[in-house]
């Protein structure tokens, strides 16, 4: 166990500044903005790797919930400096490198201490969304066949490790928005807006209820799930982002991040973009008749030929 003489120089500074704040009952209203999620190095009474979760507690200012995703941790005052001191009976503290990357000492009752380095979830910004304002109902016309790539990046850098090509199917049944990849993996999203998404799926079921599954998020994949998709205007595209990781206790859990990148799964027939060949489809057909709108089979116009072609199309694309 890293005793306190072999503390970083810089994290020694912060905790002597921390307890001059907590003296004299320091709390600014322009000390740097910690919210967000980080990808969080720990060691001392154990070590190994985690997501840790920074979010406002409400109504005191610049005072943070420094938690892991089942809502394990502390709460600290970030003063403006920079430097975090712990509150409610937890002895240590920290400070900030930089805007993306801060450094904590943490001492428990019992002896247990811990020393961690933090730095921001690639792909994200202070606005991480946690949990929903609230939700709305999804639009069917989200519904269908998509293709695109999914990428797994390094879970603290971003960088890109493996990328492969797959297709997923979308539906829409209220709030929420299922997404089947073509392995069979799914994950069951919440509509926070109509095109901004947020998944939530944590167990065991942490005791601080804000930590909690969010209602309507699910998966048939075995780890923790922390996420985010945005549909584009069009909507005939989407991008998702999730910050994955295993259900071991403390200090063995493994992190993964993973984007997929997907567009709409057009097809010979397809005009509406959908995914499918199916009715609506065929009525675009049969108004563009005897024009070049409907025209399929490159011949200039739209006539039996690309009926017959239509028709032989029916269903999803593929």
């Amino acid at each position: 166990m890293p005793s306190h003489s072999s503390i970083r120089p810089q994290l020694r500074r912060a905790l002597a500044v921390v307890s001059l704040g907590l003296a004299s009952g320091v709390c600014v209203a322009d000390a740097p903005d910690a919210r967000g999620l980080y990808f969080h190095h720990v060691s001392g009474f154990y070590s190994g790797t985690e997501w840790l979760e920074v979010r406002p507690v409400e109504g005191v200012p610049n005072r943070y919930q420094f938690r892991d995703v089942l809502g394990g941790g502390a709460n600290g005052d970030v003063l403006e400096d920079g430097t975090i001191a712990f509150v409610g009976g937890v002895g240590g503290g920290g400070a900030f490198l930089d805007p993306d990357q801060f450094e904590l000492h943490w001492i428990f009752g019992g002896g247990a201490e811990f020393f961690s380095d933090l730095s921001r979830a690639p792909f994200t910004t202070t606005n991480f969304p946690f949990q929903p304002d609230s939700l709305e109902v999804g639009s069917p016309s989200h519904n269908g066949d998509w293709s695109g790539t999914v990428t797994t990046h390094d879970p603290e850098t971003g960088a890109a490790l493996l990328t492969t090509d797959h297709t997923m199917t979308s539906a829409v049944l209220g709030t929420t928005f299922k997404l089947t990849l073509d392995d069979g993996t799914w994950y069951r999203f919440v509509f926070e807006s109509p095109r901004e998404l947020l998944c939530r799926l944590i167990l065991p079921v942490p005791v601080i209820p804000e930590f909690r599954t969010v209602s309507g998020c699910s998966s048939n994949d075995e780890r923790n799930v922390i996420g985010f998709a945005s549909i584009s205007e069009d909507g005939q595209s989407f991008t998702a982002t999730l910050f994955l990781e295993t259900r071991e206790t403390g200090g063995d859990q493994e992190q993964s991040l993973v984007t997929f990148t997907m567009s709409r799964a057009t097809c010979l027939g397809d005009f509406d973009s959908s995914g499918d060949v199916g009715f609506t489809d065929l009525t675009a057909l049969l108004a563009a008749w005897a024009t070049p709108a409907g025209d399929l089979d490159g011949d200039g116009t739209t006539g039996f030929t690309d009926l017959v072609l239509i028709l032989g199309a029916w269903g999803p694309c593929v």
